[in-house]
């Protein structure tokens, strides 16, 4: 993935605008199950903090997919909270045109200790997926994983 992210705060408030570029090419004949090779997208996502609490909501257009140069629209909506130090739990859901607005989400908990290696936010959390992926796979997936987690 490579995008030219455009980040600004101003006290509780946050939003992101980026323009990026994903591509994948993991092998012939493989592109033709997943249902995008390789796109460009347009972000905008916005978010307010009070208390422990993140709720952020925004959306993306898809340009110039591959294998298919058809366009199409993905929302995003979620929360963070941060009942105690050190703990994060999180809600994320998209829902996109690709699939007639069928939602996916995935909910993450874990520990993030704070600051660390180089300035950058990090911690270790456990994921669960399910439903559409706007980016991957065609039908439903679902997965349970874990691992470490950066940020800036």
């Amino acid at each position: 993935m490579v995008g030219v992210p455009l980040e600004i705060r101003s006290g509780r408030f946050s939003t992101r605008f980026r323009v990026y570029h994903q591509s994948s090419h993991a092998g012939d004949g493989y592109p033709a199950q997943v249902a995008a090779e390789s796109f460009e997208s347009i972000e905008a996502l916005g978010s307010i903090e009070a208390r422990g609490l993140r709720v952020y909501g925004g959306g993306e257009v898809v340009l110039n997919r591959g294998p298919s140069d058809m366009n199409w629209v993905v929302a995003h909506v979620g929360a963070e909270w941060r009942p105690v130090r050190w703990v994060v739990v999180a809600l994320d859901v998209q829902s996109s045109q690709e699939y007639r607005w069928r939602p996916g989400h995935s909910v993450r908990a874990g520990f993030e200790p704070g600051i660390w290696l180089g300035g950058r936010r990090g911690g270790f959390f456990a994921e669960y997926r399910t439903g559409q992926s706007p980016y991957g796979p065609r039908g439903n997936i679902r997965y349970v994983g874990a691992g470490l987690h950066m940020s800036q």
